[in-house]
């Protein structure tokens, strides 16, 4: 079933890239203000809005456009609507619960690209007014449509690559920059040419690269568990059709 396999294509793909190799542990104190950081980027609040965009913005639209998906909706109202309710209900708990695991793989990169001043430098911008905007609105730019229809014609087996990904960070931050008041946009440029605007953009490309990574882990509890609610969602609308009276 194609909607199931999107279903799994979004929460978790089964074909792993070559693993990364992580960065030797540094200093405890940039360890540290990294992690800070990285929690602050990567908070759980951006990734709950960001799987709720695929959720209810992107998924939609990419299922209504299959021709079995569309089947299935005709014979059975509601079936997309209570199949997006699966990933919903099985597939952010998994992303919150793994969290934690991505700020790990995500805090060398930058601990071992900034000084401990820079990263706090770094820090207060996001945790800032102006940085929650910023982390706010890149999320909602980041246009993953074309992920969702590649994912439905390859029947779920749709995977991003880095450059794929660094072309959607990088056209996401420029619908941000354009789109932000003067005052935040000049916070902003002053704090990346405090750090050195090309190293902050070479390290957000690498740790964009480890997030795409660690989304494509394969999670074969969370398969399964998808697998048999759907399963149970389909044999629910055909044990209520058959219960059906017969038409005359």
């Amino acid at each position: 079933m194609i909607a199931l396999a999107l279903l799994l294509a979004l929460g978790a793909p089964q074909q792993v890239p070559a693993g990364r190799v992580l960065p030797a542990a540094v200093e405890p104190d940039r360890t540290a203000a990294a992690l800070e950081l990285v929690r602050l980027i990567y908070s759980e609040r951006l990734m709950r809005l960001q799987a709720e965009i695929m959720l209810n913005g992107v998924l939609p639209s990419a299922l209504a456009a299959d021709p079995e998906v569309r089947a299935l909706e005709a014979k059975y109202p509601g079936f997309t609507e209570r199949m997006i309710g699966i990933g919903r209900a099985e597939m952010l708990p998994t992303v919150v619960a793994r969290l934690p695991d991505l700020h790990a793989r995500l805090s060398p990169i930058y601990a071992r690209s900034y000084s401990v001043a820079e990263l706090e430098r770094i820090a207060a911008f996001y945790r800032s007014e102006a940085g929650q905007r910023m982390l706010e609105a890149g999320t909602q730019n980041a246009d993953l449509g074309e992920f969702a229809r590649e994912a439905m014609s390859t029947g779920g087996a749709a995977q991003l690559s880095d450059s794929q990904i660094s072309a959607i960070r990088e056209a996401a931050l420029d619908r941000t920059l354009a789109g932000m008041p003067e005052a935040d946009l000049d916070a902003f440029v002053a704090m990346t040419q405090s750090v050195g605007a090309e190293r902050f953009d070479r390290v957000a490309a690498e740790a964009s690269a480890v997030q795409n990574f660690w989304s494509r882990e394969p999670n074969p509890a969370l398969d399964a568990i998808i697998q048999t609610r759907a399963a149970e969602l389909v044999a629910e609308y055909e044990a209520r059709e058959r219960g059906k009276p017969a038409v005359p």
